[in-house]
């Protein structure tokens, strides 16, 4: 199921030490866009990924910790994060 999910996410999205992990290159500017809107979905969906900002680009990081591993509430954030980025000229 996982590697049929990733590929839906797209190339910038991959799986590293039981995490889904996106990472993006980019002015500050344009990721800081995307680590406020990553912060409104945590907060609207009660689940909270681990957010690293630097001047060069932004890589986020999420699972569910009480699992230990990746469930679907990971994906569909996945999902719902992707979908505001290609919407936002994020290009694929």
């Amino acid at each position: 199921m996982s590697d049929a999910r990733l590929e839906q996410l797209g190339q910038r999205w991959t799986i590293s030490n039981n995490e889904l992990r996106l990472e993006l290159k980019g002015p500050m500017t344009r990721t800081g866009q995307v680590a406020a809107y990553a912060g409104k979905l945590a907060d609207e969906m009660d689940h909270h990924p681990t957010i690293k900002l630097e001047y060069a680009g932004l890589t986020l990081t999420i699972n569910t910790h009480t699992a230990k591993a990746i469930t679907q509430l990971d994906w569909d954030f996945g999902d719902r994060l992707e979908t505001w980025l290609r919407a936002n000229g994020w290009p694929t």
